[in-house]
Formats: structure tokens, sequence, C-alpha cells
């Protein structure tokens, strides 16, 4: 996320959460975390820090949008090559190939993408684990491959088997529990869809919520204070001591207070946290559809031409939802 925090609107500060569980982690030994931490909480990816020296890091963001892999294939490529592919890219959006992009145009794709992504995440994943029944995955399995035992009783017997540990397996469990539909105990592909990305079904965002609502809620105590919510974001121990806070910290407080907080007692219980996650009659492709035409609509006919998008590339490069970056060394997937 190369834009800087102090300039994130509240409905793209909404976007970036929807889009953290695009980024699951399904093994977890490294990690008090369960499957479906946030963005927020992943603090390094390989010799990357999200933070340095208390100034946040936009390359830390870009490999997690890309993965690290893509990050530094995506690098090989000239600006010419990156801005050529964006013109094949260009035409597949435009599906009416009028030559002009519509904010309905935009949307679709920036769903298009988005649903990709996570459709080629589940089964990236479900294909690492050995199943007995190809079509199915058992409890027992998750734990082999996750924790490397077959039962819970074998994974409580282990000496690294911390509170934190515990949590972790709980909050796997009933994201389990919630996305077996039929309560066989065995998810389906479809179901482990939902495991995986509980954030993209009415049926199992309830879940994803109470997850994020734990993280914040540091002391247990129901309620997540202000400080609580920075703190998930900018953890104290990535701070560099005795710097001043950055501006897209201050205008998360901001933030909080105007638009999270909906009664203004100075903090949110969880129905507010849900509010803030899934705010009612927003749109989340429709905003970056949104974004990108005002940032680009020179002729402000809310359309984008191929000039128009060529001179904003850095834009497109950068789009969260819509994911060019991906876009742009895979094309030929699209």
């Amino acid at each position: 996320m190369i834009m800087s925090r102090s300039s994130i609107t509240q409905t793209h500060f909404i976007a970036l959460q929807l889009l953290s569980a695009a980024f699951v982690l399904c093994k977890p030994p490294d990690s008090d975390k369960p499957a479906g931490e946030h963005v927020h909480g992943r603090e390094k990816i390989g010799d990357t820090e999200h933070y340095v020296d208390g100034v946040h890091n936009p390359e830390y963001d870009r490999q997690v949008l890309l993965g690290e892999d893509e990050a530094t294939e995506f690098d090989k490529l000239s600006l010419e090559e990156r801005k050529e592919r964006l013109k094949i890219v260009f035409q597949k959006i435009d599906k009416d190939e009028d030559g002009l992009l519509t904010r309905e145009e935009l949307k679709n794709w920036a769903n298009h993408v988005y649903s990709r992504n996570h459709r080629i995440d589940t089964e990236k994943h479900w294909d690492e684990h050995e199943r007995a029944d190809k079509d199915k995955l058992r409890w027992s399995e998750f734990l082999a491959l996750g924790y490397g035992v077959s039962s819970e009783t074998e994974l409580e017997e282990r000496p690294e088997f911390t509170d934190k540990f515990r949590q972790r397996l709980l909050r796997e469990k009933r994201r389990w529990m919630v996305a077996d539909k039929n309560k066989d105990k065995i998810l389906t592909l479809a179901e482990y869809y939902d495991f995986l990305h509980p954030e993209d079904s009415n049926d199992t965002k309830h879940v994803y919520v109470e997850e994020q609502f734990e993280f914040m809620d540091k002391n247990r105590d129901k309620i997540v204070t202000v400080q609580e919510y920075i703190d998930d974001m900018y953890p104290p121990d990535s701070r560099a001591k005795d710097v001043e806070e950055p501006d897209w910290v201050k205008a998360q407080r901001e933030q909080f207070d105007q638009y999270f907080d909906k009664n203004k007692d100075g903090k949110m219980d969880k129905q507010e946290v849900k509010m803030m996650m899934f705010p009612e009659n927003y749109d989340r492709d429709d905003a970056e559809a949104a974004h990108l035409i005002y940032h680009a609509d020179t002729d402000e006919d809310e359309k984008l031409s191929e000039e128009e998008v060529m001179k904003k590339y850095d834009i497109f490069e950068n789009s969260h939802a819509i994911d060019f970056g991906n876009v742009l060394v895979h094309h030929d997937e699209f």
C-alpha cells in the first residue's frame, strides 16, 4: 500500500480491512494467531520488516499484496513492459470494447480479481493437505499439516503448547465448526473456502468479526479502546523510542472517534467492530472503482480512456482491490 496511512479515507481503510483475509496463512507453527490473521498482525515477510525505526515500510505491503516471489518477478519487468501489459489488462476490463472503462467495468474487474485470488488461495492450501478422500478434509488431516499431530490430545501434551497456542487452536476449531455447514466434522472444498475466507460469506463473516475483535481486545474486557485499536495496527514493540507518533496513526485515532465509535463512549463493542468491518451500503469493489476514476479521470466524463490510465500508471500499479501488480505478472491467466 504505497498510499500513506494519513491519506486513507474511511472507505479505503475498510477496504484494507476486508482485503486482509486474502493473505491467510494456513500453516500455524510460527504464530499464535489462527488462519485468517489480518494483515496488521503480520510484521515480517522474509527479510522485509513492516516498520523500520517506527516508520511504515511500503515494501512490506507490496510483498503482502503480491507475495514475496511475485514481487521479485514483478521487479524484473521494465517500466515499458509493465505499461504494455497494463494495456492488455485495459482491454480485458473493457468488456464492451468501446475504448473506455466505466465504473461498472472497473467494479466487475475488481470483484473478478478478488474472487479469483481467494479461489486460487483456497485450492492451493487444499492441495497441501494429505486427504484420505480427495473431496473431503477431516479435522485430523488439518491438524497433521498445520500442527504436526493427528489429535488435539496429542497437541496438548507438547511442552510448547502455551496458552496463546491454545487460543489459536480454539479459534481455528471455532472457524472450522462454522464453515462445516452440514455438521459432519468434515469440510468440502466449498466449506474449506469459507474456513479460509469467512469474510466472503454472510454465513461465516461473524466468526471473522469475532476473531478481529479478540485480536484487538488485548485485556479481554469485551471492549476495544482507541489505544487497543491503534496497538493492533501499530504494535508497541515495533515503535522506535522517542519518535513522534506518525501522521497515519493520528489519522486513525480520528477515524476511531469520528466513524467507528458510534455512541461516542470512547470504545468499540463487538457490534461497532462489525459495523467498522462490514458497514451498511458499502461496496468494496465499487469504492475502488470510484477511487480510480477520481484520480485518473482528467476530462471528468466518469470514464477512463487508455491514455488517462497510462498517465496515472502508478495509481493502477498500486491498486489494492484491483491487484494490478499480480495481474501484470500473470496477465495471461485472467
